[in-house]
């Protein structure tokens, strides 16, 4: 996920402040309205919940973002495994009986470990990834799955990244 850079940041959170003014302003204007209260008296009772707004919208996303962004390899694992098995749905038109036939085949599990290790070091060799196809037959569901993760994973080890 790519990081946003202070300038949105803070376009976000002033934006988010003259939003909460005018919304405040429409209530002190309609109070005025309504109930003939001065605006000045409803505007200064309501001035702390922009700020306040704001400053939990900054705690939530500061906590959410070491949380949940975190570079845990793990989380990154099962991010990876997602993504390529997603992929390998799309491609194969996978159905569930297939994915748990994966999954309980310890031979596919192990290959799959080789090559999330050989994304993670960022090799994008082919011999090195075609290694993993050795062991199954050219024909079964698990050479095929395989195949496409290794597409996919070369792929993403040579697409373009963003500039931040």
């Amino acid at each position: 996920m790519k990081k946003a850079s202070l300038k949105r940041h803070l376009i976000y959170y002033i934006g988010t402040v003259i939003l909460m003014v005018l919304f405040i302003s429409g209530y002190a204007l309609f109070e005025w309205a309504v109930n003939d209260v001065p605006f000045e008296t409803s505007f200064q009772r309501l001035w702390i919940v922009p700020p306040l707004v704001v400053g939990l919208l900054f705690a939530y996303e500061f906590i959410l973002g070491s949380i949940v962004f975190s570079k845990d390899p793990k989380r990154n694992e099962k991010n990876y495994v997602l993504h390529v098995s997603g992929v390998a749905k799309e491609v194969l038109a996978l159905e569930r009986e297939d994915f748990e036939t994966l999954r309980n085949s310890d031979a596919f599990q192990e290959a799959l470990k080789q090559i999330y290790l050989l994304y993670r070091e960022k090799n994008s060799h082919e011999p090195a990834y075609l290694e993993t196809l050795k062991p199954f037959e050219p024909d079964s569901l698990i050479h095929k799955v395989l195949k496409v993760i290794i597409q996919e994973t070369r792929y993403l080890l040579n697409e373009p990244r963003p500039k931040s």
